[in-house]
């Protein structure tokens, strides 16, 4: 992590990348000092990125530096592990999406549905199908343009919605919980598995692995519960660059919804962003955080879990039941 009153080579690199992006930097700081005007600058990139705006740069908001100085054209694309990340990515997936050729979600990661469009892409407009966009396949989308409105993938995630659920069949869910809410979790395992569906309960890890669990299982949701650190709770969807998950902010909408009948969760706020977690998951997920500096909401928490556990489980039930509005 780099701090504000950081000096040396780390803080250089850091304001050449803000730089890049057309941050303003003091020419007294671009010595490698992580002064007033860096410090500025890396939180007015923190809040384009839907960052937390602590002017400190940490795993995260590094990462989404490096990713931020990708542009589409600068480097060969293609599928390989670990995946390709980057706004190049997002850029090629917008765009093909936007074209017609589905290429999944908009997360900026290149995977098997992205290096599937680009195939398929490739061989409608006649240049070597291998799934490397590269200078010919770009030069091609150049001289398509860009196509405004719904990209395909959105307009099949808001179908997947539509569908809904209204058999009320089975759901598997993924509760990933901290051990500071483990009665809270299984509150909610209790009442989801009232209802019949089915709840796999896994311990706290970093979001990488919890996110490979749970493409693994092929899962309907991902729910993470967390204490949070800003004093109140707020619902995290995945919302990338250019589109965010509408399943993920219709389920985020109705846990809300639900939850509001509790005094203590009447102020929920919904939140999309890059999350890591929220983005390396193939099913709609969620991140819980409840707030907990709070020692109201602690005590909440303890007398009311079991209530808690109901309303959240009520707002994923209602809607996987309803379509979109």
């Amino acid at each position: 992590m780099i701090f504000p009153g950081a000096q040396g080579n780390e803080v250089l690199d850091l304001q050449q990348r803000l730089l890049k992006l057309g941050y303003a930097i003091s020419s007294a700081e671009r010595d490698g000092w992580f002064g007033p005007s860096t410090e500025e600058a890396l939180i007015a990139f923190q809040r384009e990125r839907r960052l937390r705006p602590d002017g400190i740069c940490g795993t995260q908001t590094w990462s989404e530096l490096l990713e931020a100085n990708h542009r589409l054209g600068d480097r060969l694309l293609y599928q390989k592990t670990p995946m390709l990340k980057g706004d190049d990515v997002a850029a090629l997936q917008h765009r093909l999406n936007s074209l017609g050729f589905h290429s999944g979600r908009e997360d900026g990661m290149f995977g098997r549905a992205t290096g599937d469009a680009v195939r398929t892409f490739q061989r409608n407009v006649g240049v070597v199908v291998d799934g490397i966009f590269g200078p010919d396949t770009h030069a091609a989308l150049e001289r398509l343009g860009f196509h405004g409105g719904l990209s395909v993938a959105t307009i099949r995630e808001i179908e997947d919605l539509r569908t809904g659920r209204p058999d009320g069949s089975q759901l598997t869910i993924h509760l990933s919980v901290e051990p500071e809410l483990d009665v809270l979790g299984l509150a909610v395992q209790r009442a989801l598995s009232a209802d019949g569906h089915a709840t796999v309960v896994m311990p706290s890890d970093t979001d990488e692995i919890v996110a490979e669990r749970a493409n693994q299982a092929h899962l309907d949701l991902l729910l993470s519960l967390r204490q949070g650190t800003t004093g109140h709770p707020s619902i995290l969807y995945f919302m990338g660059r250019h589109t965010r998950s509408e399943q993920g902010f219709h389920l985020a909408r109705h846990v809300a919804h639900a939850c509001a009948r509790h005094s203590g969760l009447r102020d929920i706020e919904l939140s999309g962003r890059p999350h890591p977690l929220l983005r390396q998951t193939s099913m709609p997920a969620l991140i819980f955080e409840l707030g907990l500096s709070s020692e109201d909401m602690g005590r909440a928490l303890v007398h009311h879990s079991s209530e808690f556990g109901r309303l959240i489980a009520s707002g994923i039930y209602t809607a996987f039941r309803t379509a979109a509005e």
